[in-house]
């Protein structure tokens, strides 16, 4: 399939797509919409993958995209963060090279938890994207609650002008 990925309704909502291009979501109606409950977190998660998922569950409930149906891209996304977090310890640990004495021989070869740690890494950035999660994409986004402080001056100001 060439072109564009289609893209959820909610999100064509809210970056305003359906508004610029009204006959393009024709059918909009029969798209089936989130449903606004938090999916539940699958109960073989550590600690860091635990930490991830209610922080994402935090950031689309403020977006208003969240539905039980992202069940499976948190969890392919916090079980790369978790995986990934491991490794970043370890490699801390053990350092990114790893040096060997065979007799007066020094050798220094790449640590392979490094290679994990990059390969964990890939996972999340292409995940990113499909979640909202990269500046491009949360750019293309409109957020459905007001993030704006309402500017007093600004309001006083406008009503002095009418």
């Amino acid at each position: 399939m060439s072109g564009q990925r289609p893209q959820a309704i909610e999100i064509a909502e809210a970056s305003g797509a359906i508004a610029r291009n009204p006959s393009r979501y024709a059918d909009s109606d029969l798209i089936p919409r989130a449903d606004g409950l938090a999916p539940t977190m699958p109960e073989y998660f550590d600690h860091h993958a635990k930490e991830k998922w209610n922080e994402l569950l935090g950031d689309f409930q403020t977006l208003g995209i969240l539905s039980s149906d992202c069940r499976e891209i948190f969890a392919a996304y916090c079980i790369a963060y978790s995986q990934w977090r491991r490794c970043l310890d370890l490699v801390r640990q053990t350092g990114p090279a790893l040096v060997e004495r065979d007799g007066q021989r020094v050798m220094i070869r790449k640590n392979h938890l490094s290679v994990e740690l990059h390969k964990y890494a890939q996972q999340m950035d292409r995940l990113r994207p499909e979640m909202g999660l990269t500046p491009s994409a949360r750019g293309r986004l409109r957020s459905i609650s007001p993030t704006r402080q309402e500017d007093h001056f600004e309001a006083l100001l406008g009503r002095i002008a009418q």
